[in-house]
C-alpha cells in the first residue's frame, strides 16, 4: 500500500505497509463482530495524531477493510468527543479503557 515514516528522535525509519493488515482485519473482524450487518457504511473514529503512524494506520486499515468512513477529529475533550461520536454515528472507537470511561455517559 505505502511506505510509512517512523522512528525515534535519533533517526528516521521507513516501514513498508502492505495490504496484509487490511485483509487480516477484514477476515478476522467479520468473525468477531458483525460490522457488515449494520446495513450502512461502517464509521470509524480517526482521532489519533499523525505522529503515531502505527496507530493511525490501524484505524485507517479497519476503515479500508470495511470500505467505511473515517470520522476525523482533533477533539480531545471527553464531552466534545462523546458529542461527536453520537452525532456522527461512530461504530468503532479505538480508545484505551481510561479514555473510554471518560466519554461514557454517567
Amino acid at each position: 500500500l505505502c511506505f510509512m515514516c517512523t522512528g525515534g528522535s535519533l533517526r528516521l525509519k521507513l516501514a513498508k505497509v502492505t495490504h496484509g493488515m487490511v485483509l487480516h482485519e477484514r477476515r478476522t473482524y467479520s468473525r468477531v463482530c458483525e460490522l457488515a450487518s449494520l446495513g450502512r457504511q461502517v464509521r470509524v473514529l480517526q482521532n489519533l495524531r499523525s505522529f503515531w503512524p502505527a496507530a493511525v494506520m490501524g484505524q485507517l486499515s479497519l476503515t479500508l477493510a470495511y470500505g467505511g468512513c473515517a470520522v476525523v477529529t482533533t477533539a480531545a475533550d471527553p464531552v466534545e468527543l462523546r458529542h461527536l461520536v453520537v452525532k456522527e454515528q461512530v461504530d468503532v472507537i479505538g480508545l484505551v479503557p481510561d479514555q473510554l470511561s471518560l466519554i461514557a455517559e454517567e
